[in-house]
């Protein structure tokens, strides 16, 4: 995390959950707020919002000097995905199950604001991963890239390396590659570790594995490719979407992206998240 520098905002955009209503109206509150502060405003096309005259914009065309998230960790990593300049900073508003990934409530969502316009702030930089094979390249992942089966309930068998040099063979439900901000979300529930933001590296956590085989980190600077064992195939999800199937002689190359998600933060509280929204007990010595 780094002390901010100063940034001119003159364009906000905002996007939302589509499927809850109080969402929709937090945006509509937030957008009477932001126009208080004589900024452009735009908002996601697909939001059914009312009573408020602004731009509607798809979020693949979405390019402002900050944008606002309001859900869940889905809709972070939605809009990290879809956004034309992936390190616009972004001030997530926690609307979903656990929010690991946001930083304020609604409660909070005005203040936060103010704090941004004032600059009081911090950016949190975090690093994407970018895959691709001999045809395709995938969208950059925040959290995780995920190859698992073409056919539900059958095992993938996968061969990692790093740099060419093979480092874990085996037969599994499938193979996450995470980030360290991905430590904290699929690799965890699959026995991954928990990887501390200040490091940069990359976590190699196999699901459910037939084969005794245990997660691996590698260095941030490595290359990793993902081969196919005796397999009919196999399907790549980015941040939980689906990207499309490989074939038995496909070669995913995984490394890390050019580009960062930028997140707006007021205090450094990543363990604390860790306590409160991942029921990481963190007790006082008596």
């Amino acid at each position: 995390m780094e002390v901010s520098t100063i940034i001119k905002v003159k364009t906000v955009g905002i996007t939302s959950r589509l499927d809850l209503k109080k969402a929709a109206e937090l945006v509509e509150s937030i957008i009477g707020h932001l126009l208080t502060k004589s900024v452009d405003v735009k908002v996601e096309s697909r939001l059914r919002i009312q009573g408020v005259n602004v731009e509607r914009i798809p979020l693949n065309n979405m390019r402002a000097d900050m944008i606002i998230t309001v859900g869940g960790d889905g809709t972070v990593l939605r809009t990290c995905s879809m956004i034309p300049i992936p390190e616009t900073p972004l001030l997530t508003v926690n609307m979903g199950t656990r929010g690991f990934l946001t930083e304020t409530n609604p409660e909070g969502v005005f203040e936060a604001i103010d704090l941004c316009f004032n600059n009081k702030f911090k950016l949190d930089r975090c690093m994407k991963l970018s895959s691709s094979s001999a045809k395709w390249s995938y969208p950059d992942a925040l959290n995780e890239v995920f190859i698992t089966s073409r056919q539900q309930g059958k095992v993938v068998g996968v061969r990692a390396s790093k740099n060419d040099v093979p480092v874990m063979e085996c037969y599994s439900d499938g193979l996450i590659v995470a980030t360290p901000t991905g430590s904290t979300a699929h690799s965890l529930s699959s026995g991954g570790p928990v990887i501390d933001p200040e490091m940069e590296a990359m976590i190699l956590t196999p699901v459910c594995s037939s084969t005794p085989t245990h997660p691996i980190v590698v260095p941030s600077d490595a290359e990793l490719s993902i081969s196919l064992l005796k397999s009919r195939g196999a399907k790549i999800f980015t941040d939980g979407s689906f990207r499309g199937t490989l074939r038995s002689r496909d070669k995913i190359r995984i490394r890390r992206s050019k580009h960062q998600a930028c997140f707006i933060r007021f205090k450094d509280e990543f363990y604390k998240r860790l306590e409160n929204r991942l029921f990481f007990p963190i007790r006082e010595l008596i």
